[in-house]
C-alpha cells in the first residue's frame, strides 16, 4: 500500500491492481480459493508438590495438534512465461508432546531459584508456511512429515539469584560489604534438525528434493580440522553418491528415502552470570551497579551445517548426472549466533564471552 493509506480502504483501493507488465512475469502469488483460517488444539495436564513453605516441584504434560495449517507450494522456471510461482494451501499438520519438570523455590533467605527440563517431540509438515516446497498435486505433502524445525528433544534451563549476606552487625561491615547479589542462568539444549536437500531441474520446474539414503558409510565422521570436531560424511563415493547419500536421474520427480530433518546439527550450552550492588541513597532514591558476563566459560556454540547438495545435468558421458558437494557442504561455518537471525549477534545466545557494565539510578 502507499504512504499515507487511510483505512478503511475504499472500493478503489481495495481492488486488485491490473497486471499490465508483459511476460515473463518474475514472481506470482496466489491462495487456494477454499483456503480457511488453520485450528490448533491444546491440551495439558499438570501434578504439583510443595516442599516446604517456599518451594515447589510440579509435572506436566503438554500437547498441541496444529490442522489445516498453512503450507506454501514453490515451483521455479516451470516454463518461459513464469519464474516462479508460490501457492498457500491448507496443507499442513503438526503434532507436539511433551514431558515438563519444574524445581521453583520463591525468594526466601536471600535464594531464588528456578529450574526446568523438558523432554519434547514436535513433528509437522511444514514448520513455517514460507517454505520453498513442492507442489501438492505432484509429491504429496505427508512425504514431508517428519521432525520440526526446531524440534530440539531435550532441553534444561536454570536461574539462580542469590543476596550475598553480610555475616556482622557492625555498621562498617554492612557499609562495605553489604547490597551484593549475584544471579546465574544456564541454558541447554540438544540439537536442531538438518534437513538434507538436493536442487535440480525436473519435468516441471526447478524443484529442491531429498536425496536416497543409500547405507554402508556412516553419517557422521570426526575431523579435527572441522569446526566442532565433525562434519556430515562428504567424500565423492562415485559420480552420482556423496557419503552415504545418492541421487539418481530416476527420482527426479519425486523425493528420495531420506526423511526430512533427519539429521542433526550442534547442541547449545551457555552460563551467564552477573554481579550487582545496591547503594542506598536516601529513603526513595538508589544506585545500582551491575556487571554481567555472557558465556561466562566462553564456549563455543556452533552454527548447524549446511545440508544443501548440487546436482548437474546428464550428460552423454554421465547419463545419471553428478552429485558434487560444495566446499562447506556438511559442515558448520559459523557460529550460533550469526545464523539466528532477528536481534543484533551483540543480544543473540550462542556468540564469544561478552562483558557489559551498568549504572543505574533509581528513584
Amino acid at each position: 500500500m502507499p504512504a499515507n493509506t487511510v483505512y478503511p480502504l475504499s472500493a478503489n483501493d481495495a481492488a486488485p491492481l491490473p497486471v499490465n507488465a508483459p511476460a515473463p512475469y518474475d514472481l506470482i502469488r496466489a491462495f487456494d480459493p477454499n483456503i480457511v483460517l488453520p485450528r490448533t488444539h491444546q491440551f495439558n495436564v499438570a501434578l504439583e508438590q510443595s516442599l516446604g513453605s517456599g518451594q515447589t516441584i510440579s509435572a506436566s504434560y503438554v500437547g498441541a495438534l496444529g490442522k489445516q495449517l498453512l503450507r506454501q507450494e514453490s515451483i521455479s522456471n516451470p516454463n518461459a512465461t513464469f519464474a516462479l510461482l508460490q501457492l498457500t494451501r491448507n496443507s499442513a499438520t503438526s503434532d507436539y508432546h511433551a514431558l515438563q519438570l519444574q524445581f521453583q523455590r520463591r525468594l526466601s533467605k536471600g535464594l531464588q531459584a528456578l529450574a526446568s527440563y523438558t523432554f519434547g517431540k514436535s513433528l509437522d509438515i511444514a514448520s513455517t508456511d514460507a517454505s520453498f516446497l513442492q507442489r501438492a498435486d505432484r509429491i504429496d505433502p505427508r512425504a514431508d512429515r517428519g521432525p520440526s524445525d526446531f524440534d530440539a528433544r531435550h532441553g534444561f534451563n536454570a536461574a539462580v539469584t542469590y543476596n550475598l549476606p553480610v555475616f556482622s552487625r557492625s555498621r562498617f561491615a554492612r557499609a562495605v560489604f553489604g547490597g551484593f547479589a549475584v544471579d546465574a542462568i544456564y541454558y541447554a539444549r540438544s540439537a536442531l534438525p538438518v534437513n538434507l536437500t538436493i536442487g535440480r531441474a525436473s519435468s516441471y520446474g526447478f524443484v529442491v528434493l531429498r536425496p536416497n539414503f543409500v547405507g554402508g558409510a556412516p553419517v557422521k565422521i570426526d575431523d579435527p580440522a572441522a569446526p566442532g570436531g565433525w562434519r556430515f560424511n562428504n567424500t565423492q563415493v562415485s559420480p552420482n553418491q556423496i557419503g552415504p547419500f545418492a541421487m539418481t536421474a530416476q527420482t527426479v520427480d519425486r523425493n528420495g528415502t531420506l526423511g526430512r530433518n533427519a539429521l542433526r546439527g550442534f547442541g547449545f550450552q551457555q552460563f551467564d552470570f552477573a554481579a550487582r550492588r545496591q547503594f542506598k541513597l536516601n529513603e526513595r532514591a538508589s544506585l545500582q551497579f551491575r556487571a554481567e558476563f555472557f558465556n561466562l566459560f566462553n564456549r563455543v556454540n556452533f552454527a548447524d551445517p549446511g545440508g544443501g547438495l548440487n546436482f548437474t545435468a546428464p550428460t552423454a558421458a554421465l547419463p545419471d548426472g553428478r552429485l558434487t558437494a560444495t566446499t562447506t557442504f556438511g559442515q558448520s561455518t559459523a557460529l550460533l549466533r550469526g545464523s539466528l537471525g532477528g536481534l543484533n549477534p551483540v543480544y543473540q545466545v550462542g556468540g564469544p564471552r561478552s562483558v557489559q557494565l551498568s549504572l543505574r539510578l533509581s528513584f
